[in-house]
């Protein structure tokens, strides 16, 4: 199979500015049809942000009908109904996209006649987001170093990273060696996984970002793991977040490595996140998604940044990159920002090719 008959088979059944055009005017029931709550959907007052909470700093305007919102705190130049599902459940761009082109019925081919009336989920409770986060302490507590048996690092060798265990790796980052894959209501199996810990700008706990993994069958060492859905065969994500509650993941990021000097740099993935690191020598924080850069909230002590965004050939790195920036260009001595010059690359994917130019040098 070409790589072009491949693109096209993973190509969505939906174009963005279709999914865009069909959802205009219908934010508000494409919102309640997704959980948000539908006070958020409230055009007529203000109030406490999903994301970052206050008491009246946020406002849903449906500006032009597009879903619009701002949140004078964390999103003063506001946002779009795909940046609210964003802001909500951490979603990345496509992932938004997608649940959207779902609710209209775009996703397989068809346009529903209405939006689906699915009741909104209850906003949590403070009992809610206790129970949450101690399930998620628990898990954190089941797992060991990420270093234990080599299988993180033979995971990121393959990747590309040629001497991962020599790097100065924080607790962020640790081993499950059987963590149940759930889907739909039932464990698919059980699986070692990369387990990074998501922290806010007070260092504490608010989610947690899972690679599960398996042994290549081709040269043993350990990949992403390939999961389906039983009923329909569809591909399953590998990669999975785990938050404390809505929003709860906004601003925070994966401590991999410590910031030295007032010098740190910040990426979308874990497995770039070490390429960067290794490359560079700069220490980087994982932020799981364009979003997690761009609503990335920096702690004290920080004056110089550096940025890598991925390609997009929406521009979706990009512009979390420039919106990071922006936020920050008065406060830091130096914010620089990288990304690859092929459109559409992964930045992982020319790290590690530097990476290995670098060994073979």
């Amino acid at each position: 199979m070409t790589k072009s008959t491949e693109n096209h088979q993973n190509r969505p059944p939906y174009r963005l500015a279709d999914v865009k055009e069909t959802a205009r005017g219908r934010w508000p029931e494409i919102l309640r049809a997704l959980g948000v709550p539908e006070s958020y959907t409230d055009t007529r007052k203000h109030q406490p942000c999903p994301s970052c909470g206050g008491k009246d700093r946020f406002r849903f305007t449906d500006h032009k009908q597009g879903g619009g919102f701002i949140c004078n705190h964390c999103t003063p130049d506001g946002g779009s109904g795909f940046d609210l599902l964003m802001l909500v459940y951490g979603y990345t761009f496509a992932e938004a996209v997608k649940a959207v082109a779902v609710i209209l019925g775009l996703d397989g081919g068809h346009i529903a006649p209405s939006v689906a009336k699915i009741p909104p989920k209850p906003a949590d409770t403070e009992q809610d987001g206790k129970r949450r986060i101690e399930r998620l302490l628990t898990l954190w507590a089941e797992c060991l170093p990420w270093n234990t048996d080599g299988m993180i690092g033979d995971y990121l060798y393959g990747r590309g990273i040629p001497l991962p265990e020599k790097l100065p790796v924080s607790d962020g980052l640790r081993l499950h060696k059987r963590l149940p894959y759930w889907h739909e209501g039932r464990v698919l199996g059980h699986f070692p996984a990369m387990v990074g810990l998501f922290q806010d700008i007070a260092g504490k706990p608010c989610g947690l970002h899972i690679t599960y993994l398996q042994t290549a069958s081709y040269n043993d060492l350990p990949v992403k793991a390939a999961l389906f859905d039983p009923k329909n065969r569809e591909r399953l994500p590998a990669k999975k977040m785990r938050s404390a509650g809505a929003g709860s993941l906004t601003g925070a990021a994966i401590r991999l490595f410590e910031p030295e000097n007032g010098v740190l740099g910040v990426c979308e993935g874990i497995e770039t996140a070490f390429a960067a690191r290794y490359v560079s020598g700069v220490p980087m924080w994982a932020c799981g998604s364009a979003h997690g850069i761009q609503s990335l909230v920096l702690p004290d002590g920080i004056r110089e940044l550096v940025i890598i965004a991925d390609n997009d050939t929406n521009g979706t790195g990009i512009n979390a990159a420039r919106a990071l920036q922006r936020k920050y260009q008065k406060g830091l001595d130096s914010i620089k920002i990288w990304q690859p010059d092929t459109m559409g690359a992964d930045a992982l994917d020319v790290l590690a090719a530097q990476v290995q130019k670098g060994a073979a040098a």
